[in-house]
């Protein structure tokens, strides 16, 4: 009877214990976000729908990843991705694309047959550490296309790191997201250089 209770006691310890260390470290989760101050310096009257981006397999988690070599590959437990990074960068996209006012109408799924899209792939999203340099890594393939014609009028890579101010996990989502805004405003220019260039001149409005 004694040998049952003190297995018992044991047990009830073990379970304690373990209440108490899953619930210790608290999880935390980050979001990229957009940039309200992109602008377009002309609106057409044109629907563009950003299509779901497609992720390189090692990616594809709510983890956020770091490396400290070419050769390692890790992630922290307990700082994770609100949603999919992929998921997240469309929506920082289509943010900042209604934003800019270059588009009469910018959707993720589209309600009627749209003018342009725009495609991408995201290489990689991660924590670059070098030795006490910490940088947030972002690489990303962007493509527009003109739909009713079936062409790629635009395709363009992009791959930079961008210092982390602080030592907070916070900071990784703050810099991604400057980089991610940096390509979407790219990515405007490009292609308003390329409808200032298609479209007839009665067809932009101020």
């Amino acid at each position: 009877m004694k040998k049952s209770l003190i297995l018992s006691s044991l047990a009830l310890s073990a379970l304690l214990v373990s209440a108490c260390s899953s619930t210790g470290t608290l999880t935390r989760y980050y979001t990229l976000a957009a940039d309200s101050s992109i602008r377009a310096s002309k609106s057409y009257p044109y629907k563009l729908v950003v299509q779901k981006f497609t992720i390189d397999p090692a990616y594809n988690s709510s983890n956020i990843i770091y490396r400290e070599s070419p050769y390692d590959f890790m992630s922290y437990n307990h700082d994770l991705w609100a949603t999919a990074p992929d998921h997240q960068i469309v929506n920082v996209f289509t943010d900042d694309l209604k934003q800019s006012g270059l588009f009469e109408k910018v959707e993720q799924h589209a309600s009627e047959m749209p003018d342009y899209e725009i495609t991408g792939h995201l290489l990689a999203i991660e924590e670059i550490d070098e030795g006490s340099n910490r940088f947030a890594r972002v690489a990303i393939e962007i493509s527009f296309r003109d739909v009713k014609k079936d062409s790629t009028l635009w395709k363009n890579s992009f791959d930079a790191k961008e210092s982390l101010n602080g030592t907070e996990p916070r900071e990784i989502a703050k810099s991604a997201s400057k980089l991610v805004n940096r390509y979407a405003q790219t990515v405007i220019s490009e292609v308003e250089n390329i409808l200032s260039r298609t479209s007839m001149p009665e067809s932009a409005v101020q």
